[in-house]
């Protein structure tokens, strides 16, 4: 059976929920939502209003209203972009030398001074770069890097 078997609502689904988890012990529940909203949303680069259909949306992630939450602020345009051009910046970095090791779990952030993960729960460091000047600055636990980077006012 799909790992994502899709079930029209109806007087009967708590009978095929049950039927479904009888032939399917490895599930262990399900999410019920409403799809994707509805209307226009705004991307947090373009500022342009695009439907539903212009942006990515988590699909074990559900709003307070039921509806799926969105993965990305971005217009799929502007992550296309966005993407391109990182990945351009930090090849440009690799090539030249400029990225060096990621720090170990534990390691201090150079913005915050805070530790980030450790040992036993280690957590992700982002290779923070400057998207307007298309430069790497440098290793940054994820909450510096992703406050650095506000699409809504032009910043890197």
């Amino acid at each position: 059976m799909a790992r994502n078997t899709v079930i029209a609502v109806g007087t009967n689904i708590i009978k095929r929920l049950e039927e479904l988890l009888a032939l399917n012990p490895d599930i262990k529940g399900f999410i019920a939502h409403k799809g994707e909203p509805p209307g226009l949303h705004e991307c947090s680069k373009c500022r342009e209003l695009k439907g539903s259909e212009h942006f990515k949306y988590y699909q074990n992630r559900v709003d307070k209203n039921g509806y799926l939450m969105r993965s990305n602020a971005l217009c799929n345009a502007c992550d296309k972009s966005m993407r391109q051009e990182r990945d351009s910046t930090l090849k440009k970095a690799e090539l030249n030398n400029e990225i060096g090791e990621k720090p170990c779990p534990g390691s201090t952030c150079p913005n915050c001074s805070r530790a980030w993960g450790t040992v036993e729960q280690p957590r992700n460091w982002h290779r923070d770069h400057d998207a307007i000047q298309n430069i790497f600055r440098g290793w940054l636990c994820g909450d510096c890097n992703m406050a650095k980077h506000d699409h809504r006012h032009g910043t890197s």
